[in-house]
């Protein structure tokens, strides 16, 4: 009988033995998960606290002399000197909140401080030996679309590459495809490859919407950032539709929206301008323009921005002589703001040189796009589409000014594959090339020229882009009577 009940006794110890060894991992995993999610709320509650209570600080009279007009700079600068005394001994929470400061900083443009802020954060995780957590993940995403927005591309390609590298298609979370894809369309927009950037901005929307639905800052943000993206790509139509469903949101809900309502008007302004509604996109941007100055300040990135689309719909209208004051404006502030050799200002430059071309000022347009082009070839490389779109405008002014031989030894450094994703171009680059090309063999007498120019007209005209300065001059040489 012993023996004969051996197998079932064999049988039932093991069984318990699992059932224990199991009961004991869920249990540790309870532990654990509740573990979690009291930091979670730990750290949830130490940021909130800190913002609330440190952000202004009753103690501190340089902010609180200002009353009720202080700047969120002002109270920023002010709090962030007393986060080691506060969290001294809890390196996550103090973690939390140099990442919350990261953000704050970049949004109201203080991207040093960002910069040193989310350095400071992942300086914590690494001490910690938590560098591939979500928490670190969040912070390399700050930190990637920081550095596009400063045209530090190196190093924001690489936190990309690295990110993607380390998040698995099939396992990642809505989170983490979140982080990648919005810093991956930042990272294009401002590379200027807007046509590449709209994608991965919806891929934003749709997966923020999943990890984080109640975020609604966030999604404002990136839903005003897709706008701006669709505008650059020549997106008109969709662009203006989209802001139309957002602005009837933001109109809808309680509180004071105006600040959005300022940001998404300034966005799509230039859509509808460049639907020869010149007069309707000035009165938007017009709009905008106080709230936009009041809360970020005139000197503000955000105001500069604003500038620029005035710059663009003026330019589209033909005010040439408002476009050439806004362009001169907006480079001495993006120069006061970065400095006389950053990439911010040079492609500023350029801007204004792009201006004063189509307003026929080619002496001043060669002389600014000559500059600018240098600026930008060291310090994006020749291959950077910035720098490719300004050797284009520099090759139409040098046309506009008899310089042939210098436009021809131009045209050999344009590369087209970068060119295709600038949108923002007034002609598809091969267009323009053959275009450019018809005309500097029609100043040398070369008759082939003029199919090349007809050929470039024809485009232009199936095509939804303005009838700019180039395509004037390629009519012009069409119509020129034959040698």
């Amino acid at each position: 009988l012993a023996r004969a009940r051996r197998p079932y006794l064999i049988g039932l110890i093991t069984a318990l033995t699992v059932g224990v060894c199991i009961a004991a991992w869920l249990t540790r995993s309870a532990i654990q998960s509740r573990q979690r999610a009291e930091l979670a709320v730990a750290e949830a509650k130490a940021v909130n606290d800190f913002l609330s209570q440190d952000l202004i600080n009753a103690t501190n009279p340089a902010v609180m002399a200002k009353g009720s007009s202080v700047l969120l700079k002002d109270a920023l600068l002010s709090a962030q000197s007393r986060i080691l005394a506060r969290f001294s001994g809890q390196p996550t929470i103090q973690a939390s909140v140099h990442k919350s400061l990261a953000e704050l900083f970049s949004a109201i443009d203080l991207w040093p401080e960002a910069e040193a802020e989310a350095n400071a954060a992942l300086g914590i995780y690494r001490s910690l030996g938590r560098v591939d957590g979500p928490e670190w993940q969040s912070v390399q995403g700050t930190l990637a679309i920081l550095l596009a927005r400063k045209t530090d591309f190196k190093r924001s390609d690489e936190i990309i590459d690295s990110l993607a590298k380390s998040l698995d298609d099939r396992s990642a979370s809505d989170q983490q495809r979140f982080l990648l894809s919005y810093a991956r369309a930042v990272n294009a927009f401002n590379k200027g490859a807007y046509a590449d950037a709209v994608p991965h901005y919806s891929v934003a929307i749709e997966t923020l919407a999943r990890a984080q639905p109640d975020n609604i800052g966030m999604m404002n943000s990136v839903r005003r950032d897709q706008i701006h993206a669709q505008t650059m790509a020549a997106l008109y139509i969709e662009a203006e539709d989209n802001a139309k469903r957002f602005l009837q949101e933001l109109e809808s809900r309680p509180g004071d929206q105006s600040i959005w309502i300022a940001l998404v008007k300034r966005s799509s302004a230039r859509s509808i301008g460049y639907q020869n509604r010149g007069d309707e996109a000035v009165r938007m941007l017009m709009e905008a323009a106080p709230v936009i100055a009041d809360r970020f300040g005139a000197k503000s990135i955000q105001f500069m921005s604003l500038q620029t689309e005035l710059l663009a719909v003026a330019a589209r209208k033909g005010d040439y002589p408002l476009a050439l004051t806004t362009a001169e404006k907006l480079y001495l502030g993006v120069r006061e703001q970065f400095g006389s050799e950053h990439p911010q200002t040079a492609k500023a430059m350029s801007t204004w040189g792009f201006v004063a071309f189509q307003a026929e000022q080619d002496t001043k347009a060669s002389e600014l796009l000559t500059e600018s082009c240098r600026m930008l070839k060291s310090q994006l490389g020749g291959k950077a589409v910035l720098t490719q779109n300004c050797l284009v405008q520099l090759t139409l002014a040098k046309l506009a000014t008899g310089r042939m031989s210098e436009a021809q030894a131009l045209l050999g450094q344009l590369d087209l594959e970068p060119l295709q994703s600038f949108r923002a171009m007034r002609a598809r680059p091969e267009d323009l090339r053959d275009g450019v090309q018809g005309l500097i063999d029609l100043s040398k007498g070369d008759p082939s020229g003029r199919a090349k120019v007809s050929a470039a007209i024809r485009a232009i005209d199936d095509s939804t882009q303005p009838k700019d300065r180039f395509y004037r001059m390629l009519k012009a040489a069409e119509a020129a009577p034959r040698s």
